[in-house]
């Protein structure tokens, strides 16, 4: 069987939102069948239970390609396409600064990443 719950974090289907996520299923509404043991395929639901918790910080990402127009008066830059440095949680948590509430920003940040660390699991 695929890990299927690990593909569906990668693609961001489970919840985000801090808080307490109870009995969400794995597989969707795919029908699961297991074998009991006694060579008979039983059908079982598969779900996790998550408990989400949000840290916040401010900082910088390498931009390393960018397509567009640049305003030579502003130096601004118009453009559709653009890509990122890799982004290291281990990085971030040590060089850039913990934010406690989004709204107390000076200005609101351009770009929001979401990025999942997982821990506890099994427990």
């Amino acid at each position: 069987m695929p890990n299927n719950s690990a593909k569906e974090m990668d693609e961001g289907l489970f919840p985000s939102d801090p808080g307490e996520h109870e009995r969400i299923p794995i597989f969707g509404d795919t029908t699961v069948f297991f074998d009991n043991g006694h060579n008979d395929k039983v059908e079982v639901g598969l779900t996790v239970s998550l408990f989400v918790k949000q840290n916040l910080y401010l900082g910088h990402l390498q931009v390393e390609e960018i397509n567009g127009l640049q305003d030579e008066h502003s130096g601004g830059i118009v453009t559709n396409a653009f890509t990122l440095g890799g982004l290291n949680p281990q990085e971030v948590e040590k060089n850039w600064k913990q934010v406690e509430d989004i709204e107390s920003l000076e200005c609101q940040p351009l770009l929001k990443v979401v990025g999942y660390d997982c821990y506890g699991v099994g427990t």
